[in-house]
């Protein structure tokens, strides 16, 4: 952790740091410590994929799903590979169901399964969605 807060000040925009701060707190335990820290880092970059990811996930874990489905939106996911896409897509379906929004979740896990069609936890999703929508 002094390594990290030492890197920190050496370079305060690096995003990479941030993140890994962000790491080492959420492994502490300390989500205040850590969404400070992948917020900071998801500033310094809003178009890198982890810093994205990590700054949503954080604030889903936090029981911001608006503001996590906002980030994941915001990213968009056209210059993403098929396996970032899918991460996205889950992160924003989980957001969408957390939220009531069963259509636009079973949308986001059908997209994931055309990704990664042979993808048993997407599928599993998709099945729970659709049985809450009958």
């Amino acid at each position: 952790m002094h390594c990290l807060l030492a890197a920190r000040e050496l370079g305060p925009s690096i995003p990479e740091v941030h993140s890994l701060l962000g790491y080492a707190y959420l492994q502490k335990d300390d989500k205040r410590n850590a969404e400070i820290s992948y917020r900071t880092a998801y500033e310094c970059d809003e178009r890198d994929f982890d810093a994205v990811y990590d700054y949503a996930y954080i604030l889903a874990e936090t029981g911001r799903a608006q503001e996590a489905l906002t980030v994941v939106l915001d990213r968009g996911l056209a210059d993403l590979d098929e396996e970032q896409q899918a991460r996205l897509l889950t992160l924003a379906a989980e957001q969408h169901a957390g939220l009531g929004d069963l259509p636009s979740a079973r949308d986001a896990l059908e997209r994931v399964l055309l990704l990664t069609p042979d993808d048993p936890d997407a599928r599993a999703n998709l099945d729970h969605v659709l049985e809450a929508c009958r």
